[in-house]
């Protein structure tokens, strides 16, 4: 309950920025634009909309094809130009995870975790020490190493991510801590029929990044249950899409 409490507090805090922000606009474009024409502010409204969603598909559209064409150096080049650390909270941070996620997918193992070690993670909320604990096990996970330990990691991290069900983006966060632990639980060899099913489902609805680890994943799983149809299956997307991802191909 506590840890819900102080990550509550922490994302209310955010969302009351964010909402006096938005009101601010809507305020501009409604009582400042309005005198000059009705329509116009309607226009400029659905305008500033439709250009922030046109950026997000296209930024997720071009780390898909980043994956698919390039090196680990031309991603960190792209986070570092697109992802600004004094535009977000805790911006630093986040960056800083964004870029090891990628490098331990591109088997940087060692600038991976020197990226993330370097945080004192005592001053900050619950839901940032999860990321963090997520970004170690997920390094761990594609060595094949401590795999125990590190399953025990990725539930820690669930727990320390929780929040009121009422937050926007709260079950695709919960979705992604559980899809660790699934993980977790294939690698230290556990192909439950259940579970597999589970990931298939996560497979089909989760974003780019987590999709590539539950192909591995789910790979893996198949070559060691022998099903030789849905094992090229997963082997074929990521060639296709994380060619350059080398811990992906260890089906071992």
């Amino acid at each position: 309950m506590f840890i819900n409490v102080m990550n509550d507090k922490y994302l209310l805090k955010l969302w009351v920025v964010a909402i006096v922000l938005l009101l601010l606009t809507v305020y501009a474009i409604f009582f400042v634009f309005i005198p000059i024409q009705n329509y116009l502010a309607i226009m400029l409204a659905v305008f500033i909309i439709g250009v922030n969603y046109i950026i997000y598909q296209a930024k997720k559209v071009k780390i898909e094809r980043l994956f698919r064409i390039s090196s680990l150096d031309d991603i960190l080049r792209y986070y570092d130009k697109t992802i600004k650390p004094s535009a977000l909270p805790e911006g630093k941070f986040l960056k800083s995870y964004s870029k090891a996620i990628v490098m331990s997918l591109y088997g940087d193992f060692y600038d991976a975790y020197k990226e993330m070690s370097i945080y004192n993670m005592s001053d900050k909320v619950p839901m940032y020490r999860a990321m963090q604990l997520n970004a170690i096990a997920l390094n761990n996970y594609l060595q094949k190493r401590d795999i125990l330990m590190s399953l025990e990691l990725s539930k820690q991290a669930k727990e320390l991510s929780r929040t009121n069900k009422k937050w926007p983006g709260r079950s695709t966060a919960e979705n992604a801590y559980s899809t660790y632990i699934e993980i977790g639980e294939i690698l230290n060899g556990n192909f439950d029929d259940t579970l597999i099913l589970q990931l298939e489902k996560r497979y089909s609805n989760s974003f780019f990044i987590l999709k590539i680890q539950i192909a591995w994943a789910l790979a893996i799983a198949y070559k060691k249950l022998n099903r030789e149809r849905e094992f090229r299956k997963m082997e074929s997307y990521l060639k296709e899409f994380a060619p350059h991802c080398r811990p992906l191909f260890n089906f071992d």
